[in-house]
């Protein structure tokens, strides 16, 4: 879920009021204007990503040094840690529709990539929600660990700090 951002104003104080709904591939957007006791829209819409954008990034000169890029609605969640990041990164990208690089050759009969290369981490439609893991499953699976991985040589993890941050 994107943060929200509160503004608090008197609306006897403003003239236009301009709101933005942020996204990655789509961005709304609306302006009202004060009309005596009445707020009368001005203009509203949505700004869209051009889908070549991720090729347009790799290709772009400006990032010539960065070895990867990736394309996320979620920055702050995905660089909360290293779990967050490997998570919102791979598991939100088609490796043939999604990975661009300012270039790519054939090496071997396998495709090689010159930096950057961009992955197109963005939630598509059609992505499944997130998987989370209820209780009684938890709990299940905490009671027969070892019988899963006998000589306890398989460290169990804690489920609930496995969640996203």
């Amino acid at each position: 879920m994107r943060p929200r951002i509160e503004l608090v104003f008197d609306p006897r104080d403003l003239g236009v009021v301009l709101g933005i709904d942020p996204g990655l591939s789509r961005c709304g957007y609306g302006a009202v204007r004060r009309d005596g006791h009445r707020m009368v829209p001005v203009a509203f819409g949505v700004l869209r990503t051009p889908p070549d954008a991720p090729s347009r990034i790799a290709g772009d000169a400006v990032f010539r040094d960065w070895p990867l890029i990736v394309l996320t609605e979620e920055p702050a969640r995905a660089s909360a840690s290293s779990m967050n990041f490997l998570w919102t990164t791979f598991t939100r990208f088609e490796p043939a529709a999604d990975i661009h690089a300012s270039e790519r050759r054939i090496v071997r009969n396998h495709i090689a990539y010159s930096g950057p290369v961009v992955i197109d981490a963005r939630l598509k439609p059609g992505f499944p929600k997130e998987l989370v893991c209820d209780e009684a499953t938890a709990r299940r699976v905490t009671e027969r660990w070892n019988e899963y991985f006998p000589g306890r040589k398989v460290e169990m993890g804690d489920s609930e700090k496995a969640n996203l941050d």
